[in-house]
């Protein structure tokens, strides 16, 4: 089994995914996300924890964009008073484009969000204005568009540890997993945290804990990897233990393999 498989079998379930934040938006507005054959239909898959960040990510740019829509309409309605104080774009979640840009619909071209950016009171004229019904055409896929950074956002609730070339981590309080996400916007690695055979959890100062397993990961020390997620709190000595044993395993099975030849 492999070192990540194996560190996910034996988590510790802190936190069960339907008591979270990611997994109360994901039930409440998968409504969105099936209107749309266009979306990945894997991210619908509710056990999966990074689907379901993805999955939010693509719903809370969804709700963005009706929520510009319907300001941008009620704006006509208002007196010049009202006008001055009416913000279009107030409380919205945005991420900023390599070019400076607030993206606030991350799923359309980058064409479409600067009108829903900049010129919001086109979408009541033509032809702009059949885009509030009619959009397939103009989905795009945002994490291939957009990478890592579009989880280094307000769209998301990760936590971004650093980063390294092409890759870069992230850490999910709630979920206690660090994400390793590479620059076309996908998972390279899910690294949990805290194993079942853990009695007390300690979640205090998580991001300089995490530091030492990053800097093993970047530097492709298994041992090191392994032995600074024991020193650093985040396995237990007994899950420390059976990462050896089967890491011994799996040597003599090769040594094996490798003799029959």
């Amino acid at each position: 089994m492999k070192l990540y498989k194996l560190l996910e079998s034996k988590k510790k379930r802190i936190k069960h995914l339907w008591k979270t934040k990611e997994y109360a938006l994901f039930s409440d507005k998968l409504d969105l996300l099936l209107k749309f054959p266009q979306v990945n239909k894997q991210l619908l898959e509710t056990s999966d924890d990074f689907k379901i960040i993805q999955a939010n990510i693509l719903i809370q740019a969804l709700l963005n964009k009706t929520q510009i829509e319907k300001r941008a309409k009620k704006y006509l309605t208002l007196n010049e008073e009202e006008k001055k104080d009416f913000d279009i774009h107030q409380d919205l979640v945005y991420l900023t484009s390599k070019e400076g840009e607030k993206i606030y619909v991350p799923c359309l071209s980058k064409a479409l969000n600067l009108i829903y950016a900049r010129e919001p009171l086109k979408l009541n004229e033509a032809p702009y204005d059949v885009i509030k019904k009619d959009f397939a055409a103009s989905l795009i896929d945002p994490f291939d568009e957009y990478g890592f950074n579009i989880y280094d956002s307000l769209f998301s609730r990760l936590l971004k540890l650093g980063e390294k070339d092409e890759i870069a981590f992230f850490y999910h309080v709630d979920f206690s997993n660090i994400y390793v996400i590479n620059d076309q916007g996908r998972l390279d690695a899910k690294i949990c945290l805290f194993d079942k055979y853990m009695h007390h959890i300690n979640k205090n100062g998580m991001v300089e804990r995490i530091k030492p397993v990053i800097e093993a990961y970047n530097a492709d020390d298994k041992k090191a990897f392994i032995d600074a997620l024991l020193t650093q709190d985040l396995i237990s000595g007994r899950m420390h233990h059976l990462i050896y044993k089967k890491e011994r395993k799996f040597k003599r099975n090769q040594f094996r393999l490798k003799g029959k030849k």
